[in-house]
Parts: C-alpha cells; sequence; structure tokens
C-alpha cells in the first residue's frame, strides 16, 4: 500500500509535469511501470505459499529408503596391482576379478567322454591334429604325423582293430605336461555327431618346427550316441 500511495503521487505530478515538460512524460511513464510490480519476488501459486513451500509439503509425504551402500560412488576401490587412484570403467574393473571368483567356468562337454574347451591347445597343435584325426576317421595314411621311432604305435593302434570308416569327430579339452601334450578324440559313424563312437587317446611333441604323435592308443567303444 505503500508504495501504490507513491505511484498515485507521481502520476499526478506526471500530468502537470507534462503540460509543461513534454520530454518528462515518457520517463514518468517507465517508472510508474516499475513501482505496479508485486513487492514480493516469489510469486505465489494461489495454493496457499510459495512454489518452494508447496515442493517442500510435497517432498515431506515421501517415503524414502535408506542408502544401502552410502560410499560406494566416492570411495577409491582397489583391483588386484591397479592402483586406487585410477578410475575404472565397469568392464575393466570385471575383467580384473580373479579366475577363481564367484563366476564358474562353463565349457560345453560331451557326456562321458571330455570338456570341449580348446582354449588350451597351440594354434599350429590344433592344425596338425585335425589333419591327423581326419585321416584316421577315413583310414587314410597318417604316418608322417607320427614322431621318429614312434610308428610301432600306429601300428599297434590298427592292430587292435581300428579301422577307420567314422563319418565326424570332436576333440576334447587337452592334458598339458611339460612340453607334451594328451589330446583325446571321439570319433562318431555319422556325419553329425551321431551314432556308434569310439574314444581315442593321442600324445603329441613338438620335433623341430613340427607337433607328432608319439603315442596313440583307443579307449573302446562307448555305443551310441543321439
Amino acid at each position: 500500500m505503500r508504495w501504490r500511495g507513491k505511484c498515485a503521487i507521481i502520476i499526478a505530478m506526471n500530468k502537470v509535469l507534462a503540460s509543461f515538460f513534454p520530454s518528462l512524460a515518457l520517463f514518468s511513464a517507465l517508472f510508474i511501470v516499475s513501482c505496479s510490480q508485486p513487492e514480493s519476488p516469489v510469486a505465489d501459486t494461489g495454493g496457499g505459499g510459495t512454489l518452494r513451500a508447496r515442493v517442500d509439503g510435497i517432498l515431506g509425504t515421501f517415503e524414502w529408503a535408506d542408502e544401502l551402500e552410502p560410499g560406494r560412488l566416492t570411495e577409491n576401490v582397489s583391483f588386484g596391482n591397479v592402483s586406487s587412484r585410477v578410475r575404472m570403467s565397469n568392464a575393466a574393473a570385471i575383467a580384473e576379478l580373479p579366475s577363481d571368483g564367484a563366476v564358474p567356468e562353463i565349457v560345453p562337454a560331451v557326456p562321458g567322454f571330455a570338456a570341449l574347451d580348446l582354449s588350451g591347445i597351440p594354434r599350429a597343435l590344433m592344425d596338425s591334429a585335425v589333419k591327423f584325426f581326419s585321416g584316421l576317421s577315413g583310414g587314410g595314411d597318417v604316418d608322417s604325423f607320427m614322431a621318429s621311432g614312434c610308428l610301432f604305435s600306429l601300428a599297434l593302434f590298427y592292430e587292435d582293430g581300428w579301422d577307420g570308416g567314422y563319418g565326424s569327430f570332436v576333440i576334447g579339452r587337452a592334458d598339458a605336461a611339460q612340453a607334451s601334450f594328451e589330446i583325446p578324440v571321439r570319433f562318431f559313424s555319422g556325419d553329425d555327431l551321431s551314432g556308434t563312437c569310439d574314444d581315442v587317446r593321442t600324445s603329441w611333441i613338438l620335433e623341430g618346427n613340427s607337433w607328432k604323435v608319439d603315442g596313440i592308443r583307443r579307449e573302446g567303444s562307448v555305443g551310441g550316441a543321439e
């Protein structure tokens, strides 16, 4: 009300001054506009109180849950040999978890045979093994894959009744011992890993720059596989 009274006086003075000094009319009009603004800097929302007060009232009705890990976003967490000062992404942190952690290793396996994890077999050895097993399954000549002085092992293998005639095979997880590898393989009579099957175990050594077979034996027939 105090400002409204002052503005009324100024309006009256403006009318008097305008008749003598027309150039002062514009200045007075601008001043009157500024006087017409509300006194309070916070707008009334029409619902009783300011907007801030209404928001605080609404927030006061919420039921907030207790924070489970209040320091998780601010504390420094160390992984392995990585300094706690290094900022790591979630993917990098997961990669640093030990292999014997809570998540077990999951690999496919053939029941009654072996796991099909071939990650421990060197690439050059795998290439030689595939060629050797392919020759065995069809009854082909595989003498060149045998290590020096070990051809008799292949001869005994054939004497044990091996005549080939298999349509497919699957390689199992290798057992490594120093510079040698023992690789199991299951041969199937069908082309799609089905039918009767035979298990064979081979041992490999590095001879020069090539992987060679220094031992082979049959594990016996294990019946049909569907």
